[in-house]
């Protein structure tokens, strides 16, 4: 129900670098823009293996490019998983390129640090629903084949995080992520973190068929 000239969310879908879309996350992107009476926008980019780092972070930074030409600013750059990763360094990127920048930042259960120890996150999440240990090794060897982990412009964490627009962090508490949410919320200027009890890795994906789902969403949109 937004109007033709209602501000626009600009979503970026998660996967694990490796996989999903705008059709994936669509239950994602369109309960925002329910909740909030805004328009979402949802670009693709380019998936590893066939096109590891930087191929997807390079495409976003153009399709921003492209959206801020044909409508201003966002409101919000929003952002879940390997999508949280990459809506970071986007928003880093605008704020190093002085390019126009969104009012805010949402995070769903991102995945900020690429460099920390796989074997680490697993020992210390036992109740990750998602994710063993095989398969967070195989996502991060997929994508960056060899780059450096501990590159800031892979691991936004590492980076800058000074500056950025004020932010609302959500990750489930007893997942593999839920470092990253804690680590942003002590090393970034305006963050407020949420972690939830007992669910799984970006559980925002069932929005409109459970209802925590639609809580956390409704909490982003009040946001």
């Amino acid at each position: 129900n937004a109007t033709d000239n209602a501000p626009w969310i600009f979503y970026i879908h998660g996967g694990g670098f490796l996989a999903g879309s705008p059709y994936t996350h669509l239950p994602i992107g369109s309960h925002l823009a329910t909740f909030t009476g805004r328009r979402t926008y949802m670009p693709t980019y380019r998936l590893a293996p066939e096109h590891p780092f930087p191929a997807g972070r390079d495409d976003l930074y153009r399709a921003y490019d492209g959206f801020v030409a044909a409508h201003g600013a966002p409101a919000a750059i929003c952002g879940d998983s390997a999508g949280g990763n990459l809506a970071l360094l986007l928003a880093q990127h605008i704020r190093d390129a002085g390019r126009p920048a969104p009012g805010a930042l949402a995070l769903m259960s991102p995945v900020a640090d690429l460099s920390e120890d796989v074997d680490a996150r697993v020992r210390g999440a036992p109740d990750e629903m998602l994710f063993p240990r095989h398969r967070l090794h195989q996502i991060r060897d997929t994508y960056l084949q060899g780059h450096d982990p501990r590159d800031p412009g892979a691991s936004p964490l590492l980076g800058d995080l000074t500056g950025l627009p004020r932010t609302l962090v959500q990750a489930s508490a007893v997942e593999a992520a839920a470092p990253d949410a804690v680590a942003l919320g002590a090393r970034m200027d305006h963050v407020q973190v949420e972690l939830w009890d007992g669910l799984p890795h970006v559980w925002h994906i069932f929005a409109g068929n459970v209802h925590v789902a639609d809580a956390a969403l409704r909490r982003i949109a009040a946001f």
